[in-house]
């Protein structure tokens, strides 16, 4: 198994991973198959931009690459925080201009460190890692796991605005997906890499 996937998952529950690129190349893998999804979004990665579903999904979703009313387990509280880009990598620009003025910030405001955090080309990946996943498979754990992350962003949009002037997006969603360790980001010419930092 994938380092990256094993420190999200050290004891995979049954549940699929879901992988997706800009192509709309949308593909599962049982939480069994952590290796082969490795390798095939490594393969692909020199084309396209690849991403994977941070939760377990219950099943393959039927359309799409799912949705939270598809999420059956949860690893961690995630966030992507965008960097500033002086080649226009995104449409924001009030943004932090290194990852040392990120972290600052979350001290500052007294956000833990995250668990792991992965340079995605452009910007940081965070994950703060439960000691167990969340079981999300009954509806209203789901609905309090969802209600839970979309507030913790909101609550790092608002302070990020009120003591930097940043502009984060909110991406506290429970079917997020997010690049992958070990592809590239292509937003840029040539295209960036995506790594554990």
């Amino acid at each position: 198994m994938s380092n990256f996937l094993k420190c999200l998952w050290p004891n995979p529950p049954e549940g699929y991973l879901s992988t997706w690129t800009k192509r709309n190349a949308i593909r599962f893998f049982r939480s069994t198959e952590f290796e082969e999804a490795d390798a095939y979004m490594k393969a692909i990665a020199a084309q396209d931009d690849v991403y994977f579903t941070v939760a377990l999904l219950e099943r393959p979703a039927a359309h799409g690459r799912g949705s939270a009313n598809d999420v059956s387990y949860l690893p961690c509280v995630h966030a992507d925080f965008d960097l500033f880009s002086d080649q226009s990598a995104h449409a924001k620009t009030a943004l932090p201009k290194s990852m040392d003025e990120l972290r600052d910030f979350m001290a500052e405001v007294g956000i833990p460190l995250p668990s792991v955090m992965v340079h995605s080309g452009n910007g940081v990946h965070a994950y703060w890692l439960f000691h167990e996943p969340l079981d999300l498979r009954d509806q209203d754990r789901r609905a309090k796991a969802k209600m839970t992350l979309s507030s913790f962003q909101k609550t790092i949009i608002k302070l990020a605005k009120a003591r930097r002037g940043w502009d984060f997006d909110n991406t506290g969603d429970l079917a997020r997906v997010l690049r992958y360790p070990g592809t590239k980001n292509h937003k840029t010419k040539p295209p960036k890499k995506v790594e554990v930092m």
